[in-house]
């Protein structure tokens, strides 16, 4: 379920300066330490991908095609998200120890990351538009605590991360997303 497609990668940042996320362009890969997706195996890369479709149409953004990047998220960070400027498209990075996180983390992260892609549009607006350093870094900082504080408050409402022992049975027994794989042989 990884895709690679190509034209889903990173690009610099917009011309104005803006530093919060890089843009994203069709023309170039992400760059990872070694060899590309080798820190996770098919079913957790699956388990991720999963949760992810999971939650983004809980989250109402059936209409974006949010994907497991290639690319692992920064050391310091859980996750990232960066829509791709003009589409509807959103390479989320998770960081390379993500089974290393409770199931409750996973949750929140990627909720966090999903609401993210709610607002980007508001985002999209002040990011390039010419504005100061301090008034992107207050926006910056305004939106984390916002998308921090209403993470918290859905994660009630949210379903628990697929495991990889989950996506390893339902592909044993040719179920879910799976079952096609079963029909095409």
């Amino acid at each position: 379920m990884i895709d690679t497609t190509s034209g889903r990668t990173p690009d610099e940042r917009p011309a104005n300066g803006q530093v919060e996320t890089r843009d994203w362009h069709p023309d170039e890969q992400p760059k990872d330490e070694g060899k590309q997706n080798t820190h996770f195996s098919p079913d957790e890369a699956d388990a991720i991908q999963l949760y992810i479709n999971q939650l983004k149409d809980l989250l109402g953004l059936g209409q974006w095609d949010v994907f497991l990047s290639l690319a692992s998220a920064d050391t310091n960070t859980n996750a990232s998200v960066h829509p791709v400027y003009g589409r509807r498209v959103v390479p989320l990075a998770v960081n390379k120890d993500w089974w290393s996180y409770s199931p409750e983390n996973q949750r929140n992260t990627l909720v966090h990351e999903l609401l993210h892609v709610v607002h980007n549009a508001q985002t999209e607006v002040v990011r390039t538009t010419p504005t100061s350093v301090w008034m992107w870094r207050t926006f910056e900082r305004e939106t984390e605590l916002m998308v921090d504080h209403l993470a918290g408050v859905l994660d009630q409402y949210m379903p628990w991360p697929i495991t990889p022992a989950e996506v390893a049975e339902m592909r044993a027994k040719r179920i879910g997303p799976f079952e096609e794989e079963a029909s095409s042989e």
